[in-house]
């Protein structure tokens, strides 16, 4: 193999190599969205049984104001 040939490949390598990263970032950032969007979900139907049930909203403050990271 002549030296533009390897690096030729070294430079495929290379950029096959940050697709691969780039995707991984997508698929993660995907899961933490996916993951945030149930605990939204959990905390809205926490939040309307605390209604039901007749929970003063001087209780329900703290969860309304908590953030998901």
């Amino acid at each position: 193999m002549c030296g533009r040939e390897q690096i030729a490949k070294r430079e495929e390598l290379k950029q096959q190599a940050k697709k691969e990263y780039e995707m991984e970032g997508v698929v993660i950032r995907d899961k933490v969205q996916k993951e945030r969007r149930k605990i939204e979900g959990i905390k809205s139907e926490k939040l309307e049984e605390m209604q039901r049930v007749g929970i003063p909203d001087k209780f329900k403050v703290d969860l309304k104001k908590k953030k998901i990271c």
